[in-house]
């Protein structure tokens, strides 16, 4: 995992060259476990438990276009409750993964400073920490095949940017995840992840930002 996280840090100072935009974004993650033990069965009364993440990145409109890349680094976290009410146990998972992000937003609608925006992005991730509480017991999952594989995210949603001025911009939206473990094998124990986030954060212009400065401040 270093030297993925190392070769992306090299890769995304050569892009900062021609990056427009550093965003920075923070909020809250919703998310389910959809698990199967080697019975095919599932977990009882899953209840979501709210997490953090955070997301660390460069964004740059492509040629004249509506579109931006964009390329970061994130954190984050998944928790999930269950009960299994016929052995009186109480589950309780938190886990904490870092991770590459890599997407495309277009705009698809925009009013004054005020732009609407789709977008879409990969982003494999790795288990920083893992913990099951059960009842009053607590268990690493590191080394826990189903936890401790890589996860591979498809994520997209929409969000909203408004121009402060021609350097900073605010920025805001829901993002719907799904991931699957890297190189699970043909056990019949299984664990895909579903996860929903909201996020505020900011857009700040490493020159003069020229989309925003085209549209609004020239």
């Amino acid at each position: 995992m270093k030297n993925v996280i190392l070769l992306f840090v090299l890769i995304t100072g050569a892009f900062s060259l021609q990056a427009q935009q550093f965003y920075a974004l923070t909020g809250g993650t919703n998310s389910r476990f959809d698990y199967q033990d080697s019975q095919g069965e599932g977990l009882q009364d899953e209840v979501s438990l709210r997490q953090l993440h955070l997301s660390f990145g460069l964004r740059k409109q492509l040629g004249e276009s509506k579109f931006h890349w964009k390329a970061g680094i994130v954190n984050y976290r998944y928790g999930v409750a269950s009960q299994d009410s016929i052995y009186q146990k109480d589950y309780r998972w938190e886990l904490s993964y870092l991770g590459l992000e890599a997407g495309l937003d277009f705009e698809v609608w925009s009013k004054q400073r005020l732009h609407c925006l789709l977008h879409a992005n990969a982003s494999p991730q790795f288990l920083l920490q893992g913990r099951q509480h059960v009842n009053n017991r607590t268990f690493d999952l590191q080394g826990v095949e189903q936890f401790d594989k890589p996860f591979f995210f498809l994520q997209g949603g929409v969000s909203l940017l408004y121009c402060v001025d021609d350097r900073i911009a605010v920025m805001g939206g829901y993002t719907y995840g799904r991931g699957i473990g890297i190189g699970q094998n043909e056990d019949p124990e299984s664990l895909k992840i579903k996860a929903h986030h909201l996020s505020v954060g900011l857009a700040i212009s490493i020159n003069t930002c020229d989309y925003c400065f085209k549209k609004h401040f020239k």
